[in-house]
């Protein structure tokens, strides 16, 4: 089950390294993408247009029931063009609706959790 959290993840970030917004929203939880149909892209363009991801390497895995925690170490480079270096913790759901956490649902990115450090 970790393997498919992380190839969700894996999806993620090659969208955001590719600044491919539409391939991020669709990588997201079924719930967030539900409360932010028609705003999402719009809503990636500002928190993440901003920052170019570089590198990411996943540091350690932490799954419970619908829950997968990822810790990760990440660079990117901000409007600047300078480098940042963070470790996150991004946060993945397994879910089969909006608002249906289930175990035989798919994995999602809660985006936010992403822009955490931590």
């Amino acid at each position: 089950m970790t393997e498919k959290a992380l190839e969700k993840l894996t999806e993620f970030l090659t969208a955001w390294k590719d600044s491919n917004f539409q391939a991020m929203f669709d990588a997201c939880q079924e719930t967030w993408k539900y409360n932010h149909q028609g705003s999402g892209i719009v809503w990636f363009e500002n928190w993440y247009g901003s920052k170019t991801l570089t590198y990411w390497d996943i540091i350690d895995s932490k799954i419970s029931g619908v829950l997968c925690d990822i810790e990760l170490k990440i660079s990117y480079k901000d409007f600047a063009f300078k480098g940042k270096y963070k470790t996150i913790t991004a946060r993945l759901v397994c879910e089969n609706a909006p608002y249906k956490p289930d175990i035989t649902g798919n994995w999602g990115v809660n985006p936010i959790s992403v822009l955490r450090e931590g």
